[in-house]
Formats: C-alpha cells, structure tokens, sequence
C-alpha cells in the first residue's frame, strides 16, 4: 500500500505532461434495438451488420420492456451476438443495461468470429448474476489479435432475459504494452506504450517488492545496474480520473542475462554498416546500406547518414546511395546522440565492358523444385534471366528450379540485348519421388481424384480407393481461384500401383451410385465369401457393396440407416484391416465428435456389424490431451474427427485430427496392444503426435494410413487431405509422408514437401527439391493469427507487429505481413534443424511500402548471415534470391524477416523457400 501511495505521488509531483481525454466510438450497432434483428433463429456470420440470434424455437426477439427508446432485446433459451472487428492490444469496454424476469445467470463476453463456427470458441466468457432490476454491468476486454468477434449474449435456460443500450467501445485510458530487456551489467531497461489517461509512470521493485526505481512521462527507458542477481518487477502505471491501471513485467537477474542482450529490449550500445567497402557503377540500381543496432530492439536507433562528397555519391535518409560520378567518398551514419558512428568507403566507376558469361554451360537437375544457382561474370543489377520452357525449368536472377522432366536452354543477356550468354538444363525426375502442395498426377498425365478413402495391397498390387468431387476438377485447372464450392459428391475412384508412387487410373469401381453426400470410405477383402466388400459413410448412414474384383464393379448390397453408438450414426470413418483378415470400422460419432469407436466388421461377410463387440475407446469430455512434454493441455474444441488407424511393432494406433471441419490440424493418437483393448491405459487421454503441432500436418487433416511391410523395414505412410479453401487448396490435393517412431513406439511426423519412397524395401529419403521450411506459405494456421504456426516473433511493440494477413502470390489466403501503427522492430524468424549439411538457397516473394530504416529477408546458418534488403518500395509480388551460398555444416540454419521502420511502414511475404543445391 505505501508503494501505491508513492507512485500516485510521484505522478501527480512530477506531472510533466497530460494527455486529453478522447471520446471513443461505439462499435455495436442498433445498440438499443430500435431496429429489427438480423438472422432470427439462425445465424448470419457473413458480415457486421447487426444482431444475430438463435434459439432452438421460434420467438419475439424485441419487445417494449425497455430501458430507454420504444425497443429493447428480449431472449428466452437463446444466444445474441454481433459481429465486430477489434484491433489487437487496445482495452475495450462492454457496457449494458440487463434484467430478468427472475434471478438467473446470464453469460456475456466474446466468440473468436474468425473461425468457422465462432459460437464454439469462447475467448472472453464471464457470468453475471441478473435480478429483476435494470442494472447496469460493464466487462473489459483486452484484445490480443486484430480480428472479428462476436460479442454475445448467452442463457439456454428457459428465463426471460432483457438487455438494452449496449455500448462496445475502447476504454478511455489502458497500457497497451510493456516489455523489458536486462543485459550482463544488471541495466534494466523497459518500452511501454498507452493511450488515454493523465498520467505515467514505470517503476523498478526488487524481489521484496521494495521501489528502488521510478521514471515519470517515460516510455521507454534503462534503470542503470542493480546491485546484485535476483529477481525484479517493472510496473507501468496510468493514472486515469481516480483509477489507477497498471502492467507488469517480471525479470531476472542472473549469470546468464549476457546471452540474451543482443536480442532484447536496451539502449543502443553499437553501431555496425552491413558493408564497409562498396563499389558501385553510374546507372545501376542504388546500392543499399543497413545500420545494425545492438542490441536488436534499442529504444534509441535513431540514425543520421552523411555522404562526404555528394557529388559522387549519394545517400538517403535510409542508407540507399546513389551513385553520381567516378571518384571516392565515405559514407557515414551516426547515432542521434552522435555517440555511436561507423563509416563505409564507396568507389564510384563507369559500367564494366567485359564480355558476358556463365559459370557453367549445362547443368542437370535430378528432381522437381530442385535448385542450381547460376552466376554471370558480371554483376550489373540489370541482367536479364530467361528460360526456353518454363514448364521444365525456370529461372529468377540465375537460380534455375526444375519444374518437369525435359531439356530446355536458360539465356541471360543485358538490358541491351547486345550480349548474352546459354546454359543448356538438363531435368531428370525419379519414378519414386513424391511431391506434396501439388495435386497428384496418374500414369497417363491426368490428375488423381480421391479424397477420404484408403489404400490396400491386394496380391501383388496396392489399390488406392476414394472420392472425386465435383469441384475438384475446377480447382485444380484454376487454383489461383480458390476452392470452387463445397464437396457435391461425384463418383467413387480406383487407381493401383507396384510401388506406392506411380498409380494407374483403373475406373470407377460403384455402380448403382447412391444420391446425396458420400465419402469416408474403404475396401476390404472378405476370405470367407470371397468377395471385396466397399463401406462408405453415406448421409444418413453407411452404404455396403462388393464385387468379386478389386477394381470392381461394386454393386450395392445395401444402406445401413443407423447404427447402435452414440448419435445412431459416424461422424468420420475409415476402414482397418488386421493382419488376421478381421475388418473394422474406425469411427467418431456424429454431431459433437466426441464419443471414438472401433466396430468389427461381421466376419462371414463384413456386411454387417459386430454389435455385441463394439469398443468405445475414449469420450473427448473437455478436449484434454497429453502434449509432446507429457504435460496435460487442452484443445480449443472438444471431439476428435478424421479418425483412422494403422498397426506398427504389433501396437494399435488409433488417430484423429482436430475438429476444423475439414481444415488443416494436428494429429491426435490412443495406443494399445490390442485392437478392442484399453488405448492410452496409462493416462486415458490421446497424446498429440510428435511434430504436427508446428506443422499442423502439413497443412492437412488426418485421411488415412497406408502400411508397407517392405524386406528391409516396415514402413507407415500418413495419407492427408486437404480439402478446404482456407490454404487455397480446394478439393483435391492429398498430402503423404512417412512416420518415423522412438524409443516408446510414439510416431513422429516428418514433416516434408518431398521425399523418395522404396515401397519394395520400406525405406524413404528426402527429396533432392524438398523445402526445409515448415508453413512456408502461412496458410496452416486457418486465421489471423500474430504468431503463425512454425515460426517465432520478437518485437519491440508488444508482439502485435506480425500477422498473417489476407493475400497471396497465386494461390492461397494468406501472407505474412510486418507493420504497426507506431515505430517499430520486428522479427519473424523459424529455426530450422536437422538439415543435411552442405549450401542451401533461399528465394522468397515479396512486397514492401519501403522506406524502413532497416528491411531484410535473412538466412543464418553458423556465424554467416546472408540478407536481401527490401526497404525500397515494391508495389508488385517481387520474386527475390536472398542467398545461393548458405553454407550449413552443423544441421542448423535461421531464416526469418527483419523490420525496423516506422509508423505504418509494411512488407508483405510469401512463398518462402530453402532448397540444397544440387552440386
């Protein structure tokens, strides 16, 4: 209490400057319900334009019990929401006035509105207790992401609610951020930010909370050296009317605070030029200069640039120059203080006139999307790249990807066309690799078809069996339109294939086809009747056919309405076989997904099910799971769908993904040494599979497993789809890679964008065109999001700098976007490791408002940071080569986007790639 006493002193002492008070909008539209709602007894998500209400019978939703005007809102057994978008960081405030009819409690906060049913993801929930009185009631609200919510209104019990006058809007006074930085000397320094108030103040305690520090009208700041290892507490303080808000940061002090300077909040301590000694050409692109500050996020990085002779050569405001004339001058930037200085020496020359060559004349390339890099004698900046046949390879600034199997001739030239220099490119593709974020192509060049289905070894052949929608076709001849609609049901398909890779179109295998939606489906191989048995989830139910050949035809059997589990019928299924020959179906249950099943199969047919052997394995009651550290943790909607099975080292291995509807998610597995036996026995939870948390499947949802039992290793391959839009994907595209497993027999996900399969021996490889980076095109993660999945962000502004914002280069939704309203520095950057050792290169397309005193796209691998500035303006997707020659020799390489700018300066990003060379 006597600290509180202090700073409320000490602020209103040393009251050096005031901020006026603002008024903020309301956000809620039709707040008093004058007018009539929108989307009575259903939801209407689509857009902003009012109140949205459901109930599950029919009702008045405005009546004249009110608190003021002619109307207010009346619900019985109902939800009331508004679609608003809210920006991240910024306090809100709801305010309203409430009453009942009788006492009850009544649920009120925010849905996440960027999900597809927003109304399951609570991100602000809180009760109040209503009586019979208008009353009034407020909740605050402090956003952490800029996107849509619903504000809601919630009882299903049978009360009448009444609401009016409701106000959503930003709070008068808030602390948006706080975050402190220490360095190896005990200098604890802070960056804050507010808005509103009268008065702020930061100040310093120690770990028996004693106030050893106090700044006034400071946002940001260093504490010099405290006087020993411990633990310290920064607390910001806005002094508003009578209320005092505050945020706090807790640090510590110890041996180890070195480590972490370079990369924290300080003040500037150096001062370094990305380059020393340029030389430049009279008309070539301006050469470009960064000023590296350490640590990363001083709070003072204010620089000046000077050039010696500005008649040679120039320099900007942000460290660009210009090349003028032949001669010599020195280039220098300072800090604002002037204590800190570095100097480069520029050299100013005419064009060289050498004659124009490559580094080689023919290369080969022995994979799609692998790499070679080209380079030409000359270094002019306007060298003009181009391929013969971009269908076979391509080429952006020398680097040349392989893009199918053929020859074509690469010619670089200069923007006079006076000299050019020809590098014959040889591709030759394995008949064993495959290629994920692409569709799948059959034998004769056509694309494959089959969603949600399975895959089996009949004899000597593996049968691919699935779905082909209607929409599939369209998208993938226009993926750059996005997904073409939902899935409208067209055929079932049947492909087969030796070796897992090269598949042969075999027909469609169903006639009798049945009407409306059908998918999740499989085949299995009946010995007793002789027959292969077709099961497919059907709406309502399943559908049973067979025939006497794998290919077919099918004839249907019959359709099987309900079923005795939960719900009466699946909500995602698939088929297992066991090495016995006994079949299963591997279910959810309908509405919720909650309830997991595995079902035996009839064992004289498979035309019906087992019933008095039904294994219900688990019941997701609250979404608990065990996560990679053996810790329990929750996921944001309870039930398990895609659910599938495979069978390794004789264990059980029952998966399912999360409940996106389609979307990509992480993969969820129950273990047992027994198909109907007791699955995670150990914890009763399933356990996230190692590796799709930060990849979320590669971007897919959980399809199904193939098994190889190869003369070398037994091998599981995961069978993924994507199906959505939401990652431009559509209908269609499948995503396959192999599971590796440890010690404990837990499956670990190798996450690749391409890899070669010896289906013969069961053993794999990565690909020679295989991108290292995990969500490399930011779509995974399905939303906004400030951090997206497989990458870190570290900002000096609270760590609001980074979205993955509405875009793309072709195809897809998202790109990954560095801006903010205030100065900022910001820091995108994925760690990658395991890498195989030798040079890598790293492309990227990008965009940028330019401007930024500081804006690069970077690879770090050892001590060697390679970077591609892009603080000049690039209003168009911009393909750029960041690096040809990262030289990795540990496994371990950094890549990431850097930004130090100002106030509403951005670059945009996407398509991101590091592929090793071919040597």
């Amino acid at each position: 209490m006597k600290n509180k006493v202090k700073i409320v002193t000490a602020l209103l002492i040393t009251a050096l400057c005031t901020t006026s008070a603002y008024a903020a909008e309301n956000l809620i539209k039709n707040d008093s319900f004058e007018t009539e709602l929108l989307g009575t007894n259903g939801w209407r998500f689509s857009g902003r334009d009012g109140w949205v209400y459901e109930n599950e019978n029919s009702a008045d939703c405005t009546t004249d019990e009110v608190h003021s005007g002619e109307k207010a809102l009346h619900f019985n057994s109902a939800v009331v929401a508004q679609r608003v978008e809210l920006k991240r960081n910024v306090t809100y405030t709801l305010e309203f006035y409430i009453k009942a009819k009788e006492d009850c409690i009544v649920n009120v906060g925010f849905f996440d509105g960027s999900q597809d049913w927003p109304g399951s993801y609570p991100v602000k929930t809180k009760e109040i207790s209503v009586n019979t009185d208008w009353t009034k009631h407020k909740i605050e609200f402090e956003c952490n992401n800029t996107q849509d919510y619903l504000a809601y209104f919630n009882l299903w019990d049978k009360a009448d609610v009444y609401v009016d006058d409701v106000v959503l809007k930003e709070a008068d006074g808030y602390i948006s951020r706080l975050m402190t930085g220490i360095d190896g000397d005990g200098a604890i320094s802070y960056s804050a930010d507010y808005k509103g108030g009268k008065l702020f103040g930061v100040a310093l305690y120690d770990e028996n909370n004693k106030l050893i520090g106090f700044k006034n009208n400071s946002t940001s700041g260093t504490f010099e050296n405290v006087s020993g290892y411990g633990k310290y507490t920064v607390k910001s303080y806005l002094l508003e009317d009578d209320n005092l808000r505050s945020k706090t940061q807790e640090i510590e002090y110890n041996e180890d605070s070195s480590k972490n300077e370079d990369t924290s909040i300080g003040k500037a301590k150096s001062l370094t030029l990305s380059e020393h000694n340029v030389t430049i050409n009279v008309g070539d692109e301006n050469k470009i200069l960064d000023a590296v500050i350490m640590p990363e996020f001083a709070y003072d990085n204010k620089v000046a640039w000077k050039s010696s002779d500005e008649s040679i050569v120039k320099v900007s405001e942000n460290g660009i120059l210009t090349a003028v004339s032949n001669g010599n001058a020195t280039i220098t930037v300072s800090s604002e203080d002037g204590m800190l200085t570095d100097e480069c020496k520029v050299t100013v020359t005419d064009k060289k006139s050498e004659r124009l060559s490559l580094n080689k004349t023919s290369i080969e390339l022995t994979e799609i999307d692998s790499v070679y890099p080209l380079s030409a004698n000359i270094e002019n900046s306007d060298l003009v790249w181009k391929s013969d046949n971009e269908n076979i390879a391509s080429v952006t600034d020398g680097i040349v990807t392989a893009k199918g199997k053929g020859k074509t001739t690469i010619t670089v030239s200069t923007s006079d066309g006076k000299q050019t220099a020809k590098c014959a490119v040889n591709v030759n593709t394995s008949d064993k690799t495959i290629t994920n974020d692409t569709f799948f192509k059959d034998t004769d060049g056509n694309y494959i078809y089959s969603q949600g289905g399975c895959i089996q070894k009949f004899g000597d052949k593996y049968y691919w069996y699935g779905v082909k929608y209607k929409e599939a076709d369209i998208y993938a001849k226009n993926p750059e339109n996005g997904k073409a609609g939902n899935a409208a049901y067209e055929t079932f398909t049947c492909y087969s294939s030796d070796d897992l890779v090269n598949w042969e179109f075999e027909g469609y295998p169903l006639t009798g086809e049945p009407n409306g939606w059908v998918g999740r489906m499989g085949v299995v191989y009946n010995e007793n009747a002789k027959k292969y048995v077709l099961i497919s989830q059907y709406a309502p139910g399943m559908v049973y056919a067979v025939s006497d050949m794998p290919e077919g035809p099918f004839k249907i059997d019959h359709i099987q309405k309900t079923l005795p589990i939960q719900n009466d019928v699946t909500g995602d299924q698939t088929l297992f076989q066991d090495d016995d020959g006994k079949a299963y179906i591997i279910c959810s249950s309908a509405n919720g997904r909650a309830y997991q099943y595995v079902i035996p199969l009839r064992e004289s047919d498979f035309l019906d099910i087992d019933e008095e052997n039904i294994k219900m394995l688990f019941y997701d009651e609250d979404g608990s799971y065990i996560d990679e550290n053996g810790e329990v943790d929750k996921k944001d909607k309870t039930g398990i769908e895609g659910n599938c099975m495979f069978k390794y080292n004789g264990n059980y291995y029952y998966t399912g993904s999360d409940l996106y509807g389609w979307n990509s998610s992480r993969v969820y597995v129950m273990q047992s040494d027994s198909i109907l036996g007791d699955y995670n026995k150990d914890t009763g939870l399933p356990y996230i599979m190692n590796n799709t948390r930060d990849s979320f499947a590669h971007n897919s949802q959980a399809g199904f497993y193939t098994t190889i039992h190869g003369s070398e290793n037994d091998l599981i391959i995961y069978c993924g789809d994507r199906w959505g839009d939401f990652a431009g994907n559509g209908i269609g595209y499948n995503q396959w890679v192999p599971l590796s497993f440890d010690k404990e027999g837990k499956p670990y996900f190798n996450n690749l964008h391409q890899w070669k399969l010896d289906a013969e021996k069961g053993t794999w490889e990565v690909g020679e065109g295989n991108n290292y980076i995990s969500n490399p095109e930011f779509e995974a993660d399905r939303k906004i999001t400030a951090t997206p999945t497989g990458w870190k962000v570290r900002d000096n502004v609270g760590n609001y700098s980074v979205s993955n914002a509405r875009g793309k280069v072709d195809i897809g939704n998202f790109v990954i976007q560095e801006t903010a309203p205030e100065d900022y520095i910001s820091d995108l950057y994925q760690e990658i490791t395991d890498l195989p050792n030798g040079t890598y290169t790293m492309t990227a397309w990008v965009k940028s408002s330019g401007g930024q005193n500081v804006c690069n796209v970077y690879a770090q691998s050892g001590d060697e940071k390679k970077t591609y500035s892009v603080k000049t303006n690039i209003d168009d997707w911009k393909e750029i080569v960041v690096a040809t020659d990262i030289k990795v020799t540990d496994g371990k390489c950094t890549v990431g986007l850097y930004s130090d700018a100002h106030a509403n300066e951005w670059v945009q990003m996407d398509n991101v790639r590091l592929v090793k060379n071919i040597e």
